[in-house]
C-alpha cells in the first residue's frame, strides 16, 4: 500500500511540474549584433550566445537536471536566424533578424519570431564622383605634343595604391583633356579610408606641359637662324676637312618608323633637322653622312630654341643612299 502511494505522489509531482513548466528568459536578449563598414557600404554581424542563454537558464531553473539541459541544447541547435539584409547598409536603417525552427526551444525559453535592429556607427563617408576624383590625383605630362605621355600622381596617401590608367596614353596633346580612370578594383581601399566611389571611376584632367615642335621647318619662325647655327656646328666639328652640303631634312614628329642601325637620333629624335654632307679628308679619304640638330623645341611665340638640341649624326655610302633612308622614316626635303 505505501508502495502505491509513493508511485502516485511522484506522478503528481511530474504533472505538476509539467502544468507548470519552467521559468523562461527571453532568448531575444542573447542575440548580438554589430555594424562595420563606411555609410551607405555597412556589413551586420551577429551572434546567438547560446552559452549565456543556457547559463541564464540554468540559473532561473535551478532544479533542472542533466536531461533538460541537455535537451535545451539540442532545441537552440536546431535554430536558424536569418537576417533581411547584410551588406550595403546605411545609418539609422533597421534590420529584421528573423528565428526559424524553435518549436522544440519554445518549450524551454521566450523566444521571438523576429527581432529589430536599427544600423549605427557606420563612418561617415565622402562620396567621391568624378570631379571628387580628380581632385586626389594630379597629371604629370611628359614628352612631346600629340605623343605625350602620362604619369598620374596620386595626392592623398591614404589611397595611394590605386592604379589609374590613362586613355590615349603616348598620343596625349596640350590643351585636351585626358580621359583618366581606376584601373581594377578598390572599393575595399577606399571604403577604409572613408570615400565611397559614385559612377565608374573615371574623370578627366587638362594636359599641358608638353614640348612643342614644328610640324614643318617653314613653320618655324627663326628657321634661317637655326639653319645657320647648324652649318656653324658642321663646320666647327669638321674644321679639318672639306664640307660639301647637299640636302637639307627635316622630320616634326617621330613616326618610330625604320632601323635602330640608322641611329637612335636620327629615328626616335622629335624636331630634327639633318644635313646630308660629304666631309673630305686630306689623308683619310671622305665620308657621307647625315648630321644635325635633335630636339628643335619651340616656344610660345613659334621660335625654335636651340638651349636643348641635341647633336645627332649617322654615316651613309652616299647622298642617294642617305635621302632614301631618311624619307623612308619621316624626313621631308627642306627647300
Amino acid at each position: 500500500m505505501k508502495k502505491k502511494l509513493l508511485t502516485f505522489l511522484c506522478l503528481m509531482a511530474t504533472v505538476v511540474l509539467a502544468a507548470c513548466g519552467f521559468k523562461k528568459v527571453d532568448a531575444g536578449n542573447y542575440l548580438k549584433t554589430a555594424f562595420s563598414g563606411v555609410d551607405t557600404k555597412g556589413r551586420i554581424t551577429y551572434q546567438f550566445n547560446t552559452e549565456e542563454l543556457i547559463t541564464a537558464f540554468l540559473v532561473e531553473n535551478p532544479k533542472a537536471d542533466a536531461k533538460t539541459e541537455s535537451e535545451l541544447k539540442a532545441a537552440i541547435a536546431e535554430v536558424k536566424i536569418s537576417p533581411s539584409k547584410i551588406e550595403n547598409l546605411s545609418n539609422d536603417e533597421e534590420v529584421t533578424l528573423t528565428f526559424a525552427n524553435t518549436k522544440n526551444l519554445e518549450k524551454f525559453v521566450t523566444i521571438p519570431s523576429e527581432k529589430k535592429v536599427k544600423v549605427t556607427g557606420l563612418t561617415a563617408v565622402k562620396k567621391l564622383n568624378s570631379e571628387e576624383l580628380a581632385k586626389l590625383v594630379s597629371l604629370e605630362a611628359t614628352g612631346f605634343n600629340k605623343k605625350g605621355k602620362a604619369k598620374v600622381r596620386i595626392n592623398d596617401p591614404r589611397v595611394a595604391s590605386i592604379r589609374f590608367v590613362v586613355e590615349n596614353d603616348g598620343q596625349l596633346e596640350n590643351g585636351k583633356d585626358a580621359k583618366i580612370k581606376i584601373d581594377g578594383n578598390f572599393d575595399k581601399v577606399l571604403e577604409s579610408n572613408g570615400y565611397i566611389l559614385e559612377g565608374d571611376g573615371s574623370f578627366t584632367l587638362p594636359v599641358k606641359g608638353l614640348k612643342t615642335v614644328a610640324d614643318k621647318f617653314e613653320d618655324a619662325k627663326n628657321k634661317d637662324e637655326v639653319v645657320k647655327k647648324l652649318k656653324e656646328e658642321i663646320n666647327k666639328k669638321y674644321t679639318d676637312a672639306t664640307i660639301t652640303f647637299d640636302k637639307t631634312y627635316y622630320r616634326g614628329l617621330s613616326s618610330g618608323v625604320g632601323e635602330s642601325g640608322y641611329g637612335d637620333g636620327l629615328i626616335e629624335g622629335n624636331g630634327n633637322l639633318v644635313m646630308l654632307v660629304r666631309v673630305e679628308y686630306k689623308y683619310a679619304g671622305k665620308r657621307t653622312l647625315a648630321i644635325g640638330l635633335s630636339n628643335l623645341v619651340t616656344n610660345a611665340e613659334g621660335n625654335i630654341e636651340l638651349k636643348d638640341a641635341q647633336l645627332v649624326d649617322k654615316y651613309f655610302d652616299d647622298f642617294a643612299t642617305a635621302a632614301q633612308k631618311l624619307e623612308a622614316i619621316g624626313y621631308t626635303e627642306v627647300k
